[in-house]
C-alpha cells in the first residue's frame, strides 16, 4: 500500500522521493524542532540559544548580545581588574591626586605624555620626509649655541620674542632671516598660496 502524494500535516504535494514518507522535508523538520524543544522543557533546560542572550554572571538579558556580561557586570569586572592590577589609586606617581580614578595619570601627566610623544611622532616624520631639511635645521641650531650665527629681532615686526630662523634655501645653511614665530607662520601660508 502506497501513501499518498500529499502532505499529513500541510496538505501540500510532497518533494519526490518521499512517497514512503508521511509528511514533506519541512514538515518533518519542524516537528523535530517542537520534539527537541519539548525535551529540553521536561528536562528543565532554557529554550535553544536563550542563554546567548543571558549575561553569564548574574543571569540577566545582555544590552550587548556580542558580549559576555550585561553592562553593570562589565563595570564591576572591569573595577575588579584595575584593582588586581594595582592600575586603581587616588594620587598619580608624581603626588598629585588624580580627577578620576579611571585614568593612569593626572591631568598635567597625561599632557606631558601626549606632548612627548607627539614630539617623537614629529621627528619620526621629519626625519622620513624631509631628512635634508632637519640636518641643515640641526646644523642651523648648533651654529646658534656655539655663536656663529647670533639670533636678531624679527625682520617684519622688530619683536626679540620667540624669533626663528627662516631658510629660503636650504643648500646655504647659514644664511637665515630672522623672524618671530608669528611672521614664520605668515611666511609660510603665503608661499603656500602662491604655490597654488
Amino acid at each position: 500500500m502506497t501513501r499518498s502524494v500529499y502532505c499529513s500535516t500541510c496538505k501540500k504535494e510532497k518533494e519526490p522521493g518521499r512517497e514512503e514518507e508521511s509528511r514533506c522535508k519541512v514538515c518533518k523538520a519542524e516537528a523535530r524542532k517542537r520534539n527537541r524543544e519539548r525535551k529540553r522543557a521536561e528536562a528543565g533546560k532554557l529554550p535553544w540559544g536563550a542563554k546567548k542572550n543571558l549575561c553569564s554572571c548574574c543571569g540577566v538579558i545582555k544590552e550587548n548580545v556580542d558580549a559576555t556580561y550585561c553592562h553593570a557586570c562589565t563595570r564591576i569586572k572591569d573595577k575588579e581588574k584595575r584593582l588586581r592590577l594595582g592600575i586603581v589609586t587616588i594620587f598619580c606617581d608624581c603626588g598629585k591626586k588624580k580627577e578620576s580614578t579611571r585614568k593612569i595619570r593626572c591631568n598635567e601627566c597625561d599632557n606631558e605624555v601626549r606632548r612627548e610623544k607627539n614630539r617623537q611622532d614629529s621627528r619620526k616624520y621629519r626625519m622620513s620626509t624631509n631628512a635634508y631639511k632637519d640636518a641643515v635645521r640641526h646644523l642651523t641650531f648648533k651654529a646658534i649655541e656655539k655663536g656663529i650665527l647670533i639670533r636678531k629681532p624679527c625682520e617684519v615686526c622688530g619683536s626679540t620674542e620667540k624669533i626663528e630662523a627662516h631658510h629660503d634655501d636650504y643648500h646655504k645653511p647659514l644664511e637665515v632671516r630672522w623672524l618671530c614665530k608669528k611672521h614664520h607662520m605668515e611666511h609660510h601660508k603665503n608661499r603656500i598660496n602662491e604655490d597654488k
